[in-house]
C-alpha cells in the first residue's frame, strides 16, 4: 500500500527536524544519514545526505510505485537532486547491466551531481562519487570512528585493512599520523584513496596504498615482523580470495588473530563487524578467541554505537557492530 503523500512529507519534515536537532549539517560535517529505515518510520528505505545532494536506498523489492511517492517527495525537499540505490542481497552476485539498472549513474529527480565532489566530515575533506555504482566513497556510519581515529593518530603508524577509498587511512594522515597503509585488493579504489589524500595536501612519501588481497598480504607482513600501532579491520560480510570464501560468521576470528599480531605492545585493533546477523557479543566472542590464540590478552574492549543518525530501534541490533581495543 502507498503512503499518502502528506504522510510521507511529514516523515520527511520530521526526520530533517531530528538531524537539525543533532546539529546537522554544521560547519564541519555535510555528509550525514537523514532518513535511518523503521528508526525513521519508513522500513526498509535510508536517505543520505552528501551536501546539496540525496541518496536514497531501498533494501526490499517491493517499494514499487511507492518509490516513485518517495522520490517525490524527496524532489520537494530542499536540495539540488535525487539519486537511487535499489540495493540486492548480494552485491557481489550483480554484473555490470543489473548493477547499473539498480543505481542509475543520474540523479533520478532535480540536478545530477558532477562525477566526483568533495564533503566535508569532522572537517576532513573527502570525495564522494553518487553515481558510481552502489556505493558512494564514504560510509557515513564509520563517521565518529573516524574522528576517534584522528585523536589517536598524531605520532603513530595505522594500518587500514580493507581500505575502499582510504577515507581512515586519509583522516588519520590529515590528524598527523607519522605513517598509514591501505590495503584493498581493488586499484581504482584506492586511487580515490590516494586523491583523498591530495585533497588534504598530504605528502605521500609515508602513506602507502597496497592493491593486495588482504587474506594474502597479512600472513606476509607478520612474517617480516611488520608492526603498527593502530590497525583497522573492516572487512566485507562475504568475499572471495585464492584459498576460497571468506565468511564474517566462520572466519572473522582467524582474520582478527592475525590482525592482532601486527600491533606493536600496547597497540589498539579496531574491530568492525557488519552483518545482520551478528551482534555484539559475537564480535567479543570472536576478538577473545583471536585474542587467546596469539597469546595477546586483551587489556581492554570498549564498545561504540554506531553515530546518532544511525541509530537503530531500541532493542534492535546495530548494522554496525565495532570494538576499540587495547592489549
Amino acid at each position: 500500500m502507498t503512503e499518502h503523500a502528506a504522510s510521507i512529507d511529514e516523515l520527511l519534515r520530521t526526520a530533517l527536524e531530528k538531524r537539525r536537532a543533532l546539529g546537522f549539517p554544521n560547519a564541519v560535517t555535510n555528509a550525514y544519514r537523514l532518513v535511518h529505515a523503521e528508526s525513521d518510520g519508513v522500513p526498509g528505505l535510508t536517505v543520505d545526505v552528501y551536501d546539496q545532494f540525496l541518496v536514497a536506498s531501498l533494501y526490499t523489492e517491493d517499494y514499487g510505485e511507492r518509490e516513485q511517492a518517495w522520490v517525490a517527495a524527496l524532489a520537494r525537499l530542499p536540495f539540488r537532486g535525487v539519486y537511487l540505490k535499489r540495493r540486492p542481497r548480494q552485491a557481489n552476485e550483480l554484473d555490470e547491466g543489473e548493477r547499473r539498472e539498480r543505481a542509475p549513474e543520474r540523479a533520478v529527480a532535480g540536478e545530477s551531481a558532477e562525477a566526483a565532489f568533495v564533503v566535508r566530515e569532522n572537517g576532513v575533506p573527502l570525495e564522494v562519487r553518487l553515481g558510481d555504482g552502489l556505493s558512494t566513497g564514504l560510509f557515513l556510519d564509520q563517521r565518529d570512528n573516524r574522528a576517534r581515529l584522528m585523536q589517536l593518530a598524531p605520532g603513530k603508524s595505522v594500518l587500514n585493512l580493507f581500505a575502499y577509498s582510504c577515507a581512515f587511512g586519509a583522516v588519520a594522515a590529515c590528524a598527523g599520523a607519522r605513517r598509514t597503509v591501505n590495503i584493498d585488493v581493488s586499484k581504482p579504489s584506492l586511487e580515490r584513496g590516494r586523491r583523498n589524500y591530495e585533497l588534504n595536501e598530504i605528502e605521500l612519501v609515508e602513506h602507502l596504498f597496497w592493491a593486495r588481497d588482504v587474506f594474502e598480504t597479512l600472513p606476509k607482513l607478520a612474517k617480516r615482523d611488520e608492526r603498527f600501532d593502530v590497525v583497522v579491520l573492516d572487512p566485507p560480510s562475504y568475499a572471495s580470495t585464492r584459498r576460497g570464501r571468506f565468511s564474517v560468521e566462520r572466519d572473522y576470528a582467524d582474520l582478527a588473530e592475525i590482525a592482532m599480531r601486527l600491533l606493536t605492545e600496547g597497540g589498539t585493533l579496531l574491530a568492525c563487524l557488519n552483518h545482520h546477523k551478528l551482534d555484539e557479543r559475537a564480535l567479543r566472542d570472536a576478538v577473545s578467541a583471536a585474542g587467546n590464540s596469539a597469546a595477546m590478552p586483551i587489556r581492554e574492549l570498549e564498545f561504540v554505537p554506531p553515530p546518532a543518525d544511525h541509530e537503530p530501534l531500541r532493542g534492535r541490533v546495530p548494522h554496525l557492530k565495532s570494538a576499540w581495543i587495547r592489549f
